[in-house]
C-alpha cells in the first residue's frame, strides 16, 4: 500500500511515530508531507528526519504562518506533491480546514481520499467558532462531498459527520504513545530537586479556565499531609491558582510548558495525573493525550466526564462528574489511602496503553481503515 500524507502536525517528531510503524509495515511505502513552519502559540520550525523513521519526509512551504484551520500550503509545491504516485491519500485534518479545500482543489480529489477529525461538536449546524466562519462551512460541505473515508478520534463524530450529510466509509480510531519513550521510571531525584513532597498529584496542559484547574486545586487541598500538587503547563490562569494555592496553604510546584523530551521524566514524578476539564458551549475534551502519556508511565489517570475523557481512561471508577469538586476529592483520597490498589491501577494503566494505544496498535487500525476506503482487504 502506496500512502501519501499531508499532517500539518508532522513538524513534530513526536507526531510522527505511526507513520513509522505504517511503513514498517510489509508492502507499505509512505511519503508525509509537511508544513516547514506552524504556529501554535510559537512559531515552530519542521524537525528534521531522523535514521530511524523508514518514511519520506516532504517539506512543503507554507503561504504565511500555517495555522491548523486556516494554513495554507504554496501551490506550486502542493501541486507537486500531490501528483507522487500513490494508492491513497491521507490529509490529516478537519474537514473544515482550508488545507483540506486546497488539497482537494490542486488534484488531491485524483486518488482515494482519507481525511480526520476530532468534532465532538457539531458546530455545521451553527457556527464555527473561527474567524471566516462562512468560508469554514463551505469547505466543511466541499470536504463530505469529497472524501471517501474520515478517521474519527471522537466517539461522537460519526454520529455529526452523517447528521451533516456524509455517507462515506468512517472509522473509530485512537491517538497512540511511544510505549518505549513513555515507560515507568526512577523519579526520586527528579522529585527531590523539584521539591516535591508525599503523594503527588500532577496535571499537564493549558492553564486555562476550560480545562478545570481550579477544581483540581480545591480538590488536592482536601488530601492529609504529606502531599504535592505538581503543576505543567502555563496560560492566563497561572496567577490565580498560585494565589488559591497559596489561600489553601497547598503546596504547589508550578513547573511551566514542559519541553516533549521531558514529558517522561515529569509524568513519572507523580502518583496520579488529573485531566479536570469543563465543558463550555465552544469546546469539550477531544481526547486528552496527556492521560495516555501518563498510563504508558504507569501512573493512574483521573478525568472529569468531558467530551473523550472517560473512553481514554476506561475505567468508570476513576471518571468523576465534571465541576464536582468532592467527588474528584474523593477518589484521590482513596488512591492516596489505598497504595496496594494504586500500584494494582499502575500495572493497569501501563497494559492499556501497551495494548490499546501503543503506536503499532494504532497504526495497524489505521491501515485496515485504508485498505476499506481502498475496497480490498488489509
Amino acid at each position: 500500500m502506496r500512502i501519501l500524507a499531508i499532517d500539518h502536525n508532522a513538524v513534530f517528531r513526536s507526531y510522527r511515530p505511526r507513520y513509522a510503524a505504517l511503513a514498517a509495515m510489509d508492502d507499505s511505502a509512505v511519503t508525509v508531507g509537511a508544513p516547514s513552519s506552524q504556529t501554535f502559540g510559537a512559531t515552530h520550525r519542521l524537525e528534521p528526519k531522523q535514521e530511524d523513521e523508514p518514511f519520506e519526509l516532504v517539506r512543503l512551504p507554507t503561504v504565511g504562518g500555517f495555522k491548523s484551520h486556516r494554513g495554507l500550503y504554496c501551490p506550486l509545491a502542493l501541486r507537486s506533491f500531490l501528483k507522487r504516485d500513490a494508492d491513497l491519500l491521507f490529509v490529516d485534518s478537519e474537514p473544515e480546514s482550508f488545507a483540506v479545500a486546497e488539497c482537494l482543489a490542486l488534484g488531491g480529489r485524483r486518488k482515494k481520499l482519507a481525511i480526520s477529525t476530532w468534532g465532538n461538536i457539531n458546530f455545521a449546524a451553527t457556527r464555527f467558532p473561527y474567524r471566516l466562519h462562512r468560508l469554514h462551512r463551505a469547505a466543511y460541505r466541499h470536504a463530505l462531498r469529497s472524501a471517501d473515508g474520515i478517521l474519527c478520534y471522537s466517539h461522537e463524530a460519526p454520529d455529526i459527520l452523517r447528521a451533516n450529510g456524509y455517507r462515506g466509509a468512517i472509522a473509530q480510531i485512537d491517538w497512540g504513545v511511544d510505549v518505549a519513550r513513555f515507560r515507568p521510571r526512577d523519579s526520586g531525584p527528579l522529585r527531590e530537586s523539584l521539591g516535591l513532597r508525599g503523594f503527588v498529584v500532577g496535571y499537564s496542559g493549558r492553564l486555562v479556565e476550560e480545562k478545570g484547574v481550579m477544581d483540581l486545586v480545591e480538590a488536592a487541598a482536601g488530601l492529609a499531609d504529606p502531599k504535592s500538587l505538581l503543576i505543567a503547563g502555563d496560560g492566563p490562569m497561572r496567577a490565580a491558582l498560585v494565589q488559591r494555592a497559596a489561600d489553601l496553604s497547598l503546596h504547589t510546584v508550578f513547573a511551566g510548558p514542559v519541553p516533549q523530551a521531558s514529558m517522561p521524566d515529569r509524568l513519572n514524578c507523580m502518583d496520579v495525573l488529573v485531566l479536570p476539564s469543563r465543558t463550555t458551549p465552544v469546546w469539550k475534551e477531544q481526547f486528552g493525550k496527556v492521560l495516555i502519556e501518563a498510563m504508558a508511565c504507569g501512573v493512574p489517570s483521573v478525568g472529569s466526564s468531558s467530551g473523550e475523557i472517560p473512553r481514554v481512561i476506561g475505567d468508570g471508577a476513576l471518571v468523576f462528574p465534571e465541576g464536582d469538586v468532592p467527588a474528584l476529592r474523593s477518589i484521590l483520597v482513596r488512591l492516596q489511602a489505598d497504595r496496594k490498589g494504586h500500584g494494582i491501577l499502575s500495572n493497569s494503566a501501563r497494559r492499556r496503553a501497551e495494548t490499546v494505544f501503543s503506536w503499532p496498535v494504532v497504526a495497524l487500525r489505521m491501515r485496515e481503515i485504508f485498505a476499506e476506503v481502498l475496497g480490498h482487504a488489509a
